[in-house]
């Protein structure tokens, strides 16, 4: 069963390495060409890849009093009917030189994506990317975030995409004790198995850390003002602290099953509190948006409600302690002649 997963997860995996790697190279790729290419300007390598960031309104603009963006919408679906908008950004909102850009893009295709840029100030047309003229410098990265993320082939994608990541997450713990296990044995000195049991802490902490700190940057998202100042930057480092204490915490515990059953407790009491938190501030309750027909918001809450439940479940059901054939041990002696040990399940 393990090599099918392997298998089908493989394609997924491959691709999701080499989006990742990209995103967090990106700056080291982007130096060489700001140099050899535009003289050491990194932003006009910025415009070349996003051509809106190329238009800076003046700082001496005056200010206006209202602005009505419900009819650059209008006007952005009649330019692209056939696509979706998926983002509104605002530029130096409030002044009288203001601009809004307005993303689309089909959701289907890789190179799907255009972008229309308005004047608040009287409403002229600034730039327009059609996705059928989409060049190469402006589509790279866009096709490397949509493969990344799976924000392409429609809904269907993302629920293939979530249960590829699933079966990855699987295999890479299932990977770490399978490490784990093939050293347990008596080629091994006391000092290189104590070793060996430290790392596989460590990792299993890390990976099953990122449970409830992922529940928990959901509960941020929707508990910290939307006024509260650099908010993505508050909510983003909400997520990186309780990953690092999340995982701390999983440091000190000895065995392997306690860790994994804490965590599983950790995660399913926060991933319940989701579709609470989103209900309380919202008042978008999943029944009441089910009946609305957003499904998207319903499916969101209703997989937290799910996986909360089944994490809990899991928690209870699981026995504390593990039957005596199948735990692991390792030594705890100085010795190889004596003969204590200290069981890690």
């Amino acid at each position: 069963m393990e090599y099918i997963l392997q298998i089908i997860g493989l394609p997924f995996q491959l691709i999701y390495a080499v989006t990742g790697a990209m995103f967090g190279l990106l700056p080291l790729l982007l130096i060489p060409s700001a140099f050899l290419l535009f003289d050491g300007d990194a932003e006009k390598v910025m415009e070349t890849v996003n051509p809106s960031m190329a238009i800076h309104p003046p700082e001496d603009s005056t200010a206006v009093k209202s602005i009505h963006l419900q009819e650059y919408y209008l006007k952005a679906k009649q330019l692209f009917p056939n696509k979706e908008i998926t983002r509104i950004g605002t530029h130096h909102l409030g002044s009288n030189d203001g601009m809004i850009s307005i993303n689309v893009d089909d959701e289907i295709a890789i190179n799907g994506g255009g972008f229309v840029m308005y004047a608040l100030k009287d409403g002229r047309e600034l730039m327009r990317l059609q996705p059928n003229e989409v060049e190469y410098t402006n589509s790279v990265l866009n096709a490397m975030t949509k493969m990344h993320y799976g924000a392409f082939g429609g809904f269907f994608m993302r629920i293939i995409y979530f249960f590829l990541g699933l079966i990855t997450c699987f295999m890479l713990i299932k990977g770490i004790l399978l490490w784990y296990e093939a050293r347990n044995n008596r080629k091994y000195t006391d000092k290189q198995q104590r070793f060996h049991y430290r790392i596989t802490k460590l990792f299993l902490s890390i990976c099953l850390a990122m449970l409830p700190a992922t529940a928990l940057i959901f509960l941020a998202n929707k508990l910290v003002p939307y006024e509260t100042p650099s908010r993505v930057l508050v909510v983003n480092s909400i997520f990186f602290i309780s990953w690092l204490v999340f995982t701390t915490v999983g440091l000190f515990q000895k065995k392997f099953r306690k860790i994994s059953l804490n965590y599983l407790l950790m995660f399913g009491l926060l991933g319940l509190l989701v579709p609470l938190a989103n209900g309380y501030v919202t008042g978008d309750w999943f029944w009441k948006t089910i009946s609305e027909g957003n499904w998207y918001v319903a499916g969101v809450d209703l997989s937290w409600l799910v996986i909360g439940i089944i994490s809990l479940v899991l928690f209870i059901k699981t026995p504390q302690k593990a039957k005596p054939q199948t735990e692991n041990r390792i030594s705890t002696t100085t010795t190889s002649t004596k003969k204590g040990i200290k069981k890690n399940l």
